[in-house]
């Protein structure tokens, strides 16, 4: 096999690999009762890829998976898929530019993040429609939503780690989209 086949291999094989971790973390945050708080695993999905991916493409995922929560939340269709967007555009820039890719400024980000989506969630479906009992709602649910999402963004972060390590080439480079060097400038 040529080196180019290779290469296009483990991009397709890691592609693969993460879109089932999305829709394995998608799975799990949407499973139990409505009107309980659950952690948003796809935040910290979005900001661990961010840590290797550039900004395009931690876009795209991010808008992907925003819209994987609008339909489990029954929301806006694209509410989420815009924030997530930004999120994911934001934190590659972030972690291309500015910040260290460590375990805690993903935590940082990730407790940004996922507040932030709460908020404009709150704000936007409870506060704006003054929804009655808005108080437990936030309490009970926007809150602890944040706190589990931040809570689990290290194991996650640590699973993308292993996975974009996995499928780095065999002399340790991570393997990046190839049809999109030339966009970087």
């Amino acid at each position: 096999m040529t080196n180019n086949r290779k290469k296009t291999m483990r991009l397709i094989l890691k592609w693969i690999v993460i879109s089932l971790v999305i829709l394995i973390a998608y799975s799990i945050s949407v499973t139990g009762g409505a009107g309980k708080a659950k952690p948003i695993l796809l935040i910290p999905i979005i900001i661990a890829l961010s840590t290797s991916e550039n900004e395009l493409i931690s876009g795209i995922v991010g808008a992907l998976c925003g819209l994987l929560v609008d339909l489990s939340c029954g929301k806006l269709f694209g509410f989420n898929g815009v924030i997530f967007l930004l999120v994911g555009v934001f934190a590659s820039f972030l972690f291309l530019h500015l910040m260290r890719k460590n375990i805690l400024n993903v935590i940082v980000i990730t407790a940004i993040a996922a507040a932030i989506q709460g908020l404009l969630d709150f704000f936007f479906y409870y506060v704006m429609w003054k929804y009655e009992g808005i108080n437990t709602v936030f309490m009970m649910i926007i809150i602890p939503s944040v706190i589990f999402t931040t809570i689990a963004s290290p194991i996650v972060y640590l699973i993308m780690k292993h996975i974009i390590v996995k499928f780095a080439e065999p002399d340790g480079v991570i393997v990046e989209n190839t049809s999109l060097k030339g966009i970087k400038g």
